[in-house]
């Protein structure tokens, strides 16, 4: 997930509704696990989840991660974790801590902050459980709900 995968789009009745496009590899199987070279980063590195840097297992909680990361981006103007290299940018995101919402603006309500910063939790199971769990906070956090 990325900002240029994320549309916003009106519906009839003028409400927002956020889609998702162009999720590219979404999943690979065994036999394209045999084709992948070792070492291979697939992806955009700004939006790659801890474990997806490291190149662990992942799961869900991964696109969470990425989730975080564009509003994170969005809400501030700038990435949690950003270089001109790859490597620094994989490298920051296995090694730091995202800064929080918090110390770049203290304008924004702290249920909106709190989805932030528990989505880019560098501990999996520290994030939300799921995109469910995570939308219903974000919406409380923003008085919507």
């Amino acid at each position: 997930v990325k900002p240029a995968n994320v549309l916003l789009l009106h519906d009839e009745f003028g409400g927002l509704h956020v889609r998702l496009v162009d999720f590219g590899i979404i999943t690979l199987n065994e036999s394209a696990m045999e084709l992948t070279a070792d070492g291979l980063t697939v992806g955009t590195p700004q939006y790659m989840s801890p474990e997806q840097a490291r190149a662990d297992d992942v799961d869900g909680r991964a696109d969470l991660w990425s989730v975080g990361v564009v509003l994170f981006e969005a809400l501030s103007g700038m990435l949690p974790f950003d270089s001109e290299h790859t490597f620094d940018v994989l490298l920051q995101i296995v090694q730091n801590d995202a800064p929080s919402l918090a110390t770049l603006r203290d304008d924004l309500p702290a249920g909106l902050i709190d989805v932030v910063d528990r989505a880019l939790c560098k501990d999996r199971d520290a994030r939300w459980g799921s995109a469910k769990e995570m939308a219903a906070a974000l919406r409380r956090g923003v008085g919507l709900a």
